[in-house]
């Protein structure tokens, strides 16, 4: 496989000496080398003839516009291992599938290409915190379940478009404070009926106007905050497994809920 030289990788660095990387700089054959870079397993990526990385038109797991842009990574590769670098996500990407890949790094959304709408990092080894304020404005699915991710979560600025945000069994923690939705919550363990059509970026009835949310096993404590409880569907989803320190929800009218098989937690009011 080819190594990029220093002066090509200067070559990328924000001219304001910032240091910002700049994805449009290189061409998506020269991004996804870079990607491929940090990955342990790069056989399904490399010619036979040389070892290096194949032309991108000729990798089954991409998907590659006429004027050569990548518009589609799906990996489920459990040995890929290495790490993930999201600054070299190229730029015309529009939907993205990394699943069960042993995959290091952290998880910083400010990557994401502005016109993606479907973004998979499940069954991975991410770590470090989540900034979802910087999710794009067209994205419907974030699936980062089942990883390593800590910290608290900000849910002020999630865009319209989401339908699915699935963050189930990390390490994150603080209250979980959902008012800023003001859309209608509906709490699901899976929405796996509804993915294929997420990928294929079909309209799917069930899901317009609302967001799917899987927020278990994480490290949350309190209760729940919501705007409108009358607006969140939970369908007896809640158990002591799933919902750790939670222990009810309650909205701004003072309206509560209690949760199934609540374990002893502190609740306390909104003022």
């Amino acid at each position: 496989m080819r190594v990029f030289s220093s002066l090509q990788l200067l070559a990328t660095v924000d001219p304001s000496g910032l240091g910002k990387f700049d994805a449009h700089s290189l061409t998506d054959q020269s991004l996804f080398e870079l990607l491929i870079s940090s990955f342990e397993e790069k056989s399904l990526f490399l010619s036979d003839a040389d070892g290096e990385c194949k032309p991108i038109t000729e990798i089954g797991v991409l998907v590659v516009d006429e004027s050569e842009h990548i518009t589609s990574i799906d990996i489920f590769m459990e040995k890929l291992g290495g790490t993930l670098d999201m600054r070299y996500l190229p730029p015309h990407l529009r939907r993205i599938d990394f699943y069960k890949s042993g995959l290091h790094g952290s998880c910083e959304l400010q990557y994401l290409p502005k016109n993606v709408y479907f973004a998979r990092f499940s069954v991975q080894a991410i770590s470090g915190s989540v900034d979802l304020t910087a999710l794009p404005g067209r994205v419907r699915i974030l699936d980062i379940s089942e990883n390593f991710m800590d910290g608290t979560l900000d849910f002020s600025s999630l865009p319209d478009s989401l339908q699915v945000l699935f963050l189930y069994k990390n390490n994150f923690s603080g209250s979980l404070d959902l008012r800023p939705v003001e859309k209608p919550i509906a709490v699901r363990e899976s929405a796996g009926a509804w993915i294929p059509r997420m990928w294929r970026d079909e309209i799917v009835p069930a899901l317009e106007g609302t967001l799917i949310l899987n927020h278990f096993r994480n490290k949350f404590e309190g209760d729940i905050l919501v705007s409108d409880i009358n607006r969140v569907e939970t369908k007896d989803t809640y158990s002591s497994e799933n919902i750790q320190d939670l222990c009810r929800m309650i909205d701004t009218k003072g309206e509560t809920r209690e949760l199934k098989s609540p374990p002893v937690a502190h609740c306390w009011l909104i003022e």
